[in-house]
C-alpha cells in the first residue's frame, strides 16, 4: 500500500497475483490521502488481527512507514515472518520535482505537513522491529526521486540496513517502481523474503 494508491494500481495487481500463483492469502488495504500516522497503522492492526510467523508485509513508499511503525508497536515476543519494502524512504526531501514518472512536482510540496510526521524518527521503535522482524528486504532504485535527503540515495540505504535491519537490493533506473510490473530479478527478491524460494 502507499499514498493514495489503490490496491488495484500500478503493479499491485500483477504482484497479488504472482503471490497468489504461489499459495499465498493476499489481503490489500484500500489506498488513502489523508496521511494520517495513527489511522493508517490502526487500518493494518485490524487487518492484520493476531501476526505470526506466517505473516508478511509488502509496502510501497510511505505504505514502508505504516509497517514499521505497526511492527514497531507489537508486545516483546511477536515474530512476523517477513517484510519486503518496495521505495521505501525514513526521510523524505520535500523539494522532489521533474522526475520521468510525471506526478511529483509540486506533490511533495503541496503536502509537506502531513509527511512532516512520517519522517518524525522518534516515533519508531526500530529495536523492537528488528527483534519482531528479521526478515526484511528492500528493493530500492538508484534514480527514485524519493530517495532521502542525500541525492545519491545512500544515506536512505544506510538507514535501511543500519536502523531497520534491512538486506537491500539496490534496481538501476526503476525510479519509484511505479507504472510499470516488478521485474523477474524484483520478483526473486520478494519471493526469497516470503519464503517461497530459497535464497541464493
Amino acid at each position: 500500500m502507499g499514498w493514495g494508491q489503490p490496491p488495484d494500481g500500478f503493479y499491485f495487481n500483477h504482484l497479488a497475483a504472482h503471490l497468489r500463483d504461489s499459495g499465498c492469502a493476499v489481503q490489500a488495504l484500500p489506498g488513502a490521502n489523508d496521511g494520517d500516522v495513527g489511522k493508517w497503522v490502526g487500518e493494518l492492526a485490524a487487518a492484520v488481527g493476531e501476526v505470526d510467523a506466517g505473516t508478511y508485509f509488502i509496502g510501497q513508499s510511505v505504505g514502508n512507514q505504516v509497517v514499521l511503525r505497526y511492527l514497531g508497536s507489537l508486545a516483546e515476543g511477536a515474530r512476523a515472518g517477513g517484510f519486503v519494502a518496495i521505495a521505501p524512504w525514513l526521510n523524505c526531501d520535500f523539494t522532489v520535482s521533474g522526475d520521468r514518472e510525471g506526478w511529483w512536482d509540486g506533490w511533495f510540496s503541496d503536502n509537506a505537513d502531513k509527511l512532516a510526521p512520517w519522517c518524525d524518527e522518534s516515533t519508531q521503535d526500530f529495536a523492537r522491529v528488528r527483534s519482531v522482524c528479521g526478515n526484511i528486504a528492500c528493493l530500492m532504485s538508484d534514480d527514485d526521486p524519493v530517495r532521502g535527503l542525500d541525492s545519491s540515495g545512500e544515506d536512505n540505504r544506510r538507514d535501511w540496513e543500519g536502523k531497520v535491519g534491512a538486506r537491500v537490493a539496490m534496481q538501476h533506473g526503476r525510479g519509484h517502481f511505479l507504472h510499470t510490473e516488478l521485474s523477474a530479478e524484483e520478483l526473486t527478491v520478494v519471493d526469497e523474503a516470503l519464503g517461497l524460494v530459497a535464497a541464493e
